[in-house]
Order: C-alpha cells, then structure tokens, then sequence
C-alpha cells in the first residue's frame, strides 16, 4: 500500500515538473522568435501589451529616445538589452536584428517595456522597412 502511494505522489510531481518545463520552453521560444513575427502580429503582446506609432522625430540622448508623434511626444528608455527589430516582412524579405540608428522619422515601429508596463525601459523596438 505504501508503494502505491509514493509512485502516485512522484508521477503527480513529475507531471508538474514536465508541465513547469514545457511552459518555460514556450516562453523562452517566443523571446527567441520575436525577430521573425511581424510587427502587430506578436501572439499574447500585440495590442495588448506594445503600442505601435509613426516616428515624427526622434532624439536619443543619455538612454532616452524622445519620439514625437500625432498623439503627442513620449520619452522611451532605451538600455543595452533593448533590442531593434528589422520587419522586412512587406518586402518580402527576411526580418534581422537592427540597431537605434535604423529608427528615422517617418517610420512606423512597435514597442513593448519591460515587464508589460509603460514607463519602464523598452523590451524591444520593431522597425517596418517598406
């Protein structure tokens, strides 16, 4: 009776345990593949936890990129583990990892802070090339 017992007890914690993995997979991968989705198209962020904007101007000094757009200006804090996004997706062409430098007035990009809250530093910026 008392084996019976445990062999229930360990296969309840190895299924958490292979639950527990398989859910950290999938959120490493999506992190992983953010490069590859277009922008808008991010599952479980887009729309919900980004904010896609038309770049007016923008100035980048001392980790600040001040953008200025339609619906007024907005300061993003931008840290060496912000990472740019090239999505090339509507030239047909494969999206790549960018820099600052490749943000220019005029462009359309979507940004997602750290931990889903505005205010924070900036997770990562995508850039639409068209």
């Amino acid at each position: 009776m008392r084996t019976i017992k445990t062999i229930l007890k360990n296969r309840k914690s190895l299924l958490l345990i292979v639950i527990l993995c398989a859910v950290s997979f999938c959120l490493h991968a999506q992190k992983e593949t953010e490069v590859f989705i277009p922008i808008g198209k991010s599952p479980g962020v887009s729309g919900k936890y980004s904010m896609i904007c038309t770049v007016q101007a923008i100035k980048v000094s001392d980790s600040i990129m001040a953008i200025k757009q339609e619906s007024g200006d907005m300061n993003l804090k931008i840290t060496e583990q912000t990472k740019v996004y090239l999505d090339k997706s509507k030239l047909k062409l494969q999206n790549k990892k960018g820099t600052v430098a490749d943000i220019k007035p005029g462009i359309t990009m979507e940004v997602k802070y750290v931990d889903n809250k505005p205010g924070n530093p900036v997770d990562w910026i995508k850039v639409l090339i068209e």
